[in-house]
């Protein structure tokens, strides 16, 4: 919906594997790897989750400042993406340690995305 919607989109996954196999595991999840502008691979990224430096790559890939991003990610340990001024989504319920932006299921993303509150 992100996608249709006209937002950049990034795959945000640890790049275990190179481009191709990220790749396919984009088609696995029902997606098509070329609506998305950044997918993470050994080829192409040089940090890991969850260090700063991989998220504040998948913005400039992107070429947009991390504060004008929103992580939609149901691990807590993305959390730190917010030192970056990134806004977090968190899928599901966080833990009372977790500060996220937002939460919920993906039909509140939607929700969220749709009315234009993001």
């Amino acid at each position: 919906y992100a996608i249709q919607q006209g937002f950049l989109t990034a795959v945000a996954s640890n790049p275990v594997l190179p481009l191709r196999a990220m790749q396919e595991h984009v088609r696995w999840g029902g997606l098509t790897p070329e609506h998305f502008k950044v997918i993470p691979a050994l080829d192409n990224f040089h940090y890991f989750k969850p260090q700063l430096g991989f998220f504040k790559e998948v913005a400039e890939s992107l070429g947009v400042q991390p504060e004008n991003c929103l992580l939609v990610s149901g691990q807590t340990e993305d959390v730190i993406c917010r030192e970056l001024g990134m806004k977090m989504f968190f899928v599901g319920i966080p833990g009372l340690d977790e500060q996220t932006d937002y939460s919920g299921n993906l039909d509140d993303l939607m929700r969220l995305i749709s009315q234009g509150n993001l």
